[in-house]
């Protein structure tokens, strides 16, 4: 039989006496031909067109079917029939698109483990195994066998979570297992502010039996309503962990809402402890209705910071203790209006972003004038740029180069207004251009950091290459003093050097001998 496999419904014919065969009415479509024969393996050929063959009558030549071959075996997992196993039987060898391939064939393991082909591929082909839980296996098959997979489990993570006041078991607790990619032996394990909800594990009568992450190490996070989030860990990753019993400290809990100008609005907050101990911060971002509410934390001093997009940080000192919840109403501040005016030539839509040394930001737009103004800003140390677009890379390299020079930072008080004139990076950054020998083409020039201010500066910003005609530009370059290295790409010649002093707002022109 031929079957003809297209939509919306198949087509399908039998073979005359010397194996030919006609389909009509074929759609003008990417179709294709599956041939099968009791006895044989069935054999299918794919992207077909026929809207593309000459008078859209496609001749496909000859469709060979091989003989089928009885696979049947079992499938354990250490030892004992593992029932559900996914058995997969497919060519070994790669086939060309024009060329008629076998069908890759599945079936799955019965209650003894037991699994049949009774027209399966001739050899050689591959048979592959997976189960969930455990690692996966495949064998090339070359000659007629009753094949057998012994299946490693995977390692997994058991055990329950209590809480540390009565020992209790804690149905409601959630896991959350991280691989340890980034941390160090030594380095401090704290739980993950706001985990996400998708990644969590949730408790079976109060116990947990998770599969362990594919990685070296892993540490495991657990958390409950009312009790302080702890992490676990690390764990190696190739061997069963448990049974663990996963103690969490009852917790204190601030709750509230955030307002600004009588309105609540969304904000983030987070609690920092008093002191540089062990403790540490916990985050939570509030909701839409600006709803405050925070994970439990240790009773304690605790520092209370709340940003919004509107009006300025707002922070405060709160006592917790487990006796009650403690309620607040925070009304962030209106804070100091930055004003003043951008000097140098300011690109179009520009914008004035404020930053604070510790990372929040703010915004203003530039006037047709060159004035500006950027609301909210709190108490502290920041520094203010010109910025044209978030998504460019100049502007962007900029900011981060800005950052760098002696006098970025500027102190805001508590007045309602406070005047700071912004340069635009071109005036306070510099360049390095050059024009050398032919010789000298798709050779890399790049400016060596010698101090500690220099090597914050991304090595991408640092380097260029000289183009066909001689020339390189690097920009924007921090200001000082430079050491320029001349890497030719061809030949045996040394790197070239010299020093150069790069000065604000110029272009520094460098040579090479």
């Amino acid at each position: 039989m031929v079957v003809l496999d297209a939509r919306p419904l198949p087509n399908e014919t039998v073979t005359d006496a010397r194996g030919r065969f006609t389909l009509f009415g074929v759609p003008l479509a990417a179709v294709a031909v599956r041939a099968e024969a009791p006895g044989f393996s069935t054999t299918q050929l794919g992207d077909l067109h026929p809207e593309r063959a000459p008078e859209q009558h496609l001749n496909l030549g000859e469709l060979v079917l091989l003989p089928d071959q009885l696979w049947q075996g079992t499938v354990l997992s250490r030892g004992r029939p593992l029932a559900g196993a996914s058995v997969t039987l497919l060519p070994e060898l790669l086939h060309r698109r024009d060329t008629a391939t076998p069908l890759v064939q599945e079936t799955t393991t019965d209650a003894d483990g037991a699994f049949l082909f009774a027209s399966g591929l001739r050899p050689p082909c591959l048979a592959m195994v997976s189960a969930n839980g455990h690692r996966g296996a495949s064998r090339s098959l070359g000659a007629a066998q009753t094949l057998r997979f012994d299946l490693e489990p995977l390692p997994r993570i058991h055990g329950r979570v209590t809480t540390a006041a009565t020992g209790a078991t804690l149905p409601t607790a959630q896991l959350w297992v991280w691989p340890m990619s980034g941390l160090q032996p030594g380095d401090r394990l704290q739980p993950r502010p706001d985990p996400h909800p998708a990644a969590a594990h949730t408790l079976h009568e109060g116990t947990f039996d998770i599969e362990a992450p594919r990685s070296p190490q892993f540490v495991l996070q657990a958390a409950a309503a009312g009790h302080v989030a702890t992490m676990l860990g690390p764990f190696a990753g190739d061997r069963d962990t448990g049974p663990l019993v996963v103690e969490l400290m009852p917790g204190c809990t601030l709750c509230g809402t955030v307002t600004w100008r009588g309105l609540t609005i969304a904000a983030q907050a987070s609690l920092w402890p008093s002191l540089a101990t062990t403790q540490p911060r916990a985050m939570n971002a509030v909701a839409a209705d600006g709803m405050l509410s925070l994970p439990a934390v240790p009773p304690g001093r605790w520092l209370l910071r709340v940003d919004a997009a509107h009006g300025a940080r707002h922070e405060q000192w709160v006592d917790l203790a487990l006796a009650t919840p403690t309620s607040c109403t925070i009304a962030l501040p209106e804070g100091t209006q930055l004003i003043g005016a951008v000097r140098g030539q300011r690109p179009d839509a520009a914008v004035v972003v404020c930053t604070h040394e510790s990372g929040l930001q703010r915004r203003g737009f530039v006037a047709g004038d060159g004035t500006f103004g950027v609301d909210g800003l709190s108490p502290g140390r920041w520094r203010a740029d010109v910025e044209a677009n978030p998504q460019d890379f100049r502007s962007q390299s900029s900011s981060l180069l800005t950052a760098c020079l002696d006098d970025a930072w500027f102190v805001v008080g508590t007045g309602a207004s406070q005047r700071h004139d912004v340069e635009v990076a071109a005036l306070r950054l510099g360049q390095v251009r050059g024009h050398l020998a032919p010789a000298f083409a798709t050779a890399r020039i790049e400016l060596v950091a010698s101090d500690e201010r220099q090597q914050q500066i991304p090595i991408g910003l640092r380097q260029a290459v000289v183009g066909n005609d001689g020339t390189f530009l690097i920009e924007p370059v921090l200001p000082g003093s430079w050491l320029v290295r001349l890497e030719p790409r061809v030949g045996n010649t040394s790197p070239l050097q010299r020093t150069i002093l790069v000065t604000r707002g110029t272009a520094t022109v460098c040579t090479f001998p």
